[in-house]
């Protein structure tokens, strides 16, 4: 149960390094604007780009969970999931490539 509970702590503070990037006029909103410009294989929907963007910060997330997981006795510190994630921000500034 005390397990559940630091994986949705853990959750939680990669939603908050994250929500910044969500806000009206961030990185995701011009990310989408910019992606809809470009030339695309199959047809372009702000469904389909998020749903690319989510499993791509699912799997960020999961990382961090998985390397927590794996190493009980030192856990990765919120400085280092912050720059874990900023890889995820890597992703955001090039999320049309992966469109």
């Amino acid at each position: 149960m005390r397990e559940c509970f630091i994986c949705v702590q853990i959750q939680r503070q990669c939603a908050a390094i994250l929500q910044p990037y969500f806000a009206t006029n961030a990185v995701v909103a011009k990310c989408l604007e910019h992606g809809q410009s470009l030339e695309h294989v199959m047809d372009y929907t702000k469904l389909r780009a998020l749903t690319s963007l989510f499993s791509m910060l699912n799997q960020a997330v999961r990382n961090v969970l998985n390397y927590n997981h794996n190493h009980p006795d030192f856990p990765m510190p919120v400085f280092t999931t912050d720059l874990c994630l900023q890889q995820a921000h890597w992703l955001l500034l090039h999320f049309d490539y992966f469109l």
